[in-house]
C-alpha cells in the first residue's frame, strides 16, 4: 500500500482558456479506485490479530487514507460548484441581470 500511493499523483486538466485548474477525470478515477482499494484492506488488516506488530501503521493509513477521501471529495464539490458558477457567470446575460454578484464571482476567481 505504501508503494503504491508513493507513485500515485494528481494532475490537472484544461479548463476553457484558464489552463490546467481541474482535476483530470481519469487519473481521478485511477486515484479514487486505489483509495478504495487500500481502505478494504487496511480494514481488514485492522481486524487481523496476526498484524498486531503492524497495527500502529495500519491505523495510521487508515487516517490518513480517510483524510485524503474526504478532501478529494470537497475538492470534487468546490470543482463541481465552481464550473457551474464560472458558466453561469461568464454569459453576458446573467452578468447583466445580477452585476453585484457577477463582480463578486469575478473578484473572488482571480
Amino acid at each position: 500500500i505504501i508503494e503504491a500511493w508513493q507513485e500515485l499523483a494528481f494532475s490537472f486538466s484544461n479548463f476553457k482558456n484558464r489552463g490546467p485548474v481541474i482535476l483530470a477525470a481519469k487519473e481521478l478515477a485511477e486515484i479514487m479506485e486505489a483509495l478504495e482499494d487500500s481502505q478494504m484492506q487496511l480494514g481488514s488488516m485492522a481486524g487481523n490479530r496476526y498484524s498486531a506488530p503492524f497495527r500502529g501503521t495500519v491505523q495510521e493509513w487508515i487516517i490518513n487514507l480517510s483524510t485524503v477521501s474526504d478532501m478529494v471529495e470537497q475538492w470534487i464539490s468546490v470543482q463541481n460548484l465552481w464550473i457551474y458558477m464560472e458558466a453561469v457567470f461568464s454569459s453576458g446575460d446573467i452578468a447583466k441581470q445580477l452585476p453585484q454578484e457577477a463582480k463578486r464571482f469575478s473578484g473572488i476567481d482571480k
